[in-house]
């Protein structure tokens, strides 16, 4: 194993230009990039990376134009562009504004390497820098892995009950510290979502929220973000946000089928060589994927359990550390499995040149990338382990593979990578042709892959509408389906906007391998609709309340309707629910509440119509 320290990242580009030897050269190509094996770069959550990415030209072309580059994140299907850059000129993907940047390129426009700030768990994968000068291409891929998991952590026997320095002791105490406001913002922004004020390191309270409502407002009331109380009293009560850095060990579940009391589980932990778990030793497995839907007792005298992925034998809940109520436990005397940890025993470091090796005597091996073979089907994202992979399936397949199609499409559509798609000859303008696809429970296609766009383009063998348009803000394309903008295939010269404003529809040329074209939105073209094999079915019923808008059959993945309370019913909570990507809807939170005088906590004009 290779930990590079911050200190080292000048100097491991300078390794990546000057050692040949470490990697490949294809000297045929105008474009060279020096492949350098090396383990993933591993940086904590909230900091910052700098991803290599330094090639050469022949001179003789230096002067002219120089080559286009561009990064991107995952592979296959999942792959999608961070930024691109010619000529000086670099474009960011939306979602990574204000996160990316190329540090050296102005200096220097051989020198791509990306610089990402404000870490988050999501950013772990595979990177990858594209350089293409007319026919050539080339590409390096660099690994990046964030560490550490911020964590809810309250007493196990009462709500609010800390003050800021009991907060530090028990964060200290479960192998962890007090969490900071960025590495907050960082666990938000990579879906960390509880509704329970706690202490930060700079002695604020706060929380985050993915889904406000009343009684627990956002970042700006009803916005997601994280609700700040600002620096409180330390005397005052709480609970916490931790952080836990890394762990070196394991933490794995006793297995005892009859469970254990605690003062048991504190013995059997020991007699196999370790001790019971803390919290944050349990939330840095469940972060690498320990799935144990067992409730287990931890160090701290609570019992929890960790679940990985949603399962139908693990009905509690969906993915996260889950805590059984205190209620429960009756002093330590009910039966529970147990976490033990056990630490590892070797790692000494050495370093040159600001450069440090991390030497495992116990376990030392190759890393193979178990990845590489590309062995997920049907668009599957591969996750590499040591000595084995995991493969993340997209909705409607299954198997270790994802080799199980679980899902059809009706009569006269094609199934893609999770999607069916149809192309419809009849000629329509894009906004009929996409009222048409919502008539079907779909949208004009999306297309997010170079892999999709290739599949689109054996369906016909006319120009048709595709999804992408900037009806609403000129020059900001959007697509129907509310999907991100990560892939592109404009025609050269394109989007022109030639008829100066009026054209804000996208086609798709058949004749020239499926690039896109803006026109005018009134041309009459045959279109491509596009809906997800797994749909909700008609959304839950609620007491005294009805759907807001026509009811259909089917909705798409993601689609939200609203509830509406019939008259003389007051609303209480957010009236609306989403459908979750497993093809079921969320509870509705909604309650109408009869509007009687006898209400005193109603105010009369809460019930007026």
């Amino acid at each position: 194993m290779v930990c590079v320290g911050a200190a080292g990242l000048q100097v491991l580009v300078l390794l990546l230009v000057f050692s040949a030897e470490c990697g490949l050269t294809r000297a045929e190509t105008p474009v060279t990039v020096r492949r350098v094996t090396h383990p993933p770069l591993r940086r904590p959550l909230s900091g910052s990376a700098l991803l290599p990415c330094v090639f050469t030209l022949p001179s003789a072309l230096l002067p002219g134009t120089g080559p286009f580059i561009r990064w991107s994140r995952g592979a296959g299907a999942q792959e999608r562009t961070v930024l691109f850059a010619r000529d000086g000129v670099v474009r960011v993907h939306r979602a990574y504004v204000g996160r990316v940047s190329l540090p050296g390129y102005s200096a220097d426009p051989l020198n791509a390497s990306l610089a990402l700030s404000q870490l988050r768990s999501n950013d772990s994968g595979s990177f990858r820098c594209h350089i293409a000068l007319g026919e050539n291409y080339e590409q390096d891929t660099v690994n990046l892995e964030v560490t550490g998991v911020v964590f809810h952590y309250r007493s196990p026997t009462e709500h609010y009950s800390l003050s800021f320095a009991e907060a530090v002791r028990a964060c200290e105490e479960n192998s962890a510290e007090v969490a900071t406001p960025e590495q907050l913002w960082a666990a938000f922004h990579s879906g960390m979502n509880s509704c329970a004020a706690g202490w930060l390191r700079d002695q604020s309270v706060r929380y985050p929220i993915q889904r406000p409502e009343l009684g627990c407002y956002g970042h700006a009331e009803f916005s997601p973000g994280v609700r700040n109380y600002g620096k409180r009293d330390p005397s005052e009560l709480f609970d916490v946000y931790c952080f836990a850095r890394d762990m070196q060990g394991e933490v794995f579940p006793a297995g005892v089928p009859d469970g254990l009391t605690r003062p048991e589980a504190v013995a059997h932990c020991a007699a196999l060589g370790g001790r019971l778990a803390t919290v944050g030793q349990l939330y840095l497995a469940w972060s690498s994927g320990l799935d144990h839907c067992e409730p287990a007792w931890l160090s701290d005298g609570s019992v929890r359990f960790s679940i990985s992925s949603l399962r139908s034998d693990c009905p509690a809940g969906g993915p996260g550390v889950q805590t059984v109520s205190p209620s429960e436990l009756n002093n330590g005397t009910t039966r529970f499995d147990a976490f033990c940890y056990r630490g590892s025993q070797c790692c000494t470091n050495s370093c040159r040149f600001s450069v440090c090796f991390s030497v495992c005597h116990q376990h030392l091996h190759a890393n193979v990338d178990e990845c590489q073979s590309n062995p997920c089907e049907n668009g599957g994202t591969c996750i590499d382990k040591e000595d084995s992979f995991v493969c993340l399936c997209l909705p409607s397949y299954s198997g270790d593979r994802c080799e199980r199609d679980t899902e059809g499409c009706e009569h006269g559509w094609k199934k893609f990578h999770g999607h069916c798609y149809r192309l419809f000859p009849r000629r329509h303008t894009w906004e009929d042709a996409e009222k048409d696809c919502r008539e079907h429970s779909s949208h004009l296609t999306s297309i997010t892959s170079s892999m999709e766009q290739d599949f689109l383009n054996g369906l016909g063998h006319e120009n048709v509408w595709i999804g992408l348009n900037d009806r609403t803000v000129e020059e900001d394309f959007q697509w129907t389906d509310a999907m991100d903008v990560v892939y592109e295939n404009w025609r050269e010269n394109q989007p022109d906007n030639f008829f100066a404003g009026g054209e804000d529809c996208v086609v798709m040329i058949s004749r020239e391998d499926g690039k896109w074209n803006d026109v005018p939105c009134n041309y009459n073209l045959p279109y491509v609709c596009k809906k997800g094999t797994v749909m909700c079915g008609t959304p839950p019923a609620v007491d005294n309340a009805s759907l807001v808008g026509r009811r259909r059959s089917h909705y798409d993945i993601h689609a939200v309707v609203r509830y509406q309370c019939a008259d003389g019913f007051f609303q209480r909570h957010i009236p609306t629910v989403r459908c979750r990507p497993d093809g079921t809807w969320e509870r509705p939170k909604i309650i109408c509440t009869k509007c009687e005088s006898q209400n005193t906590d109603l105010l009369f004009d809460e019930c007026e119509p």
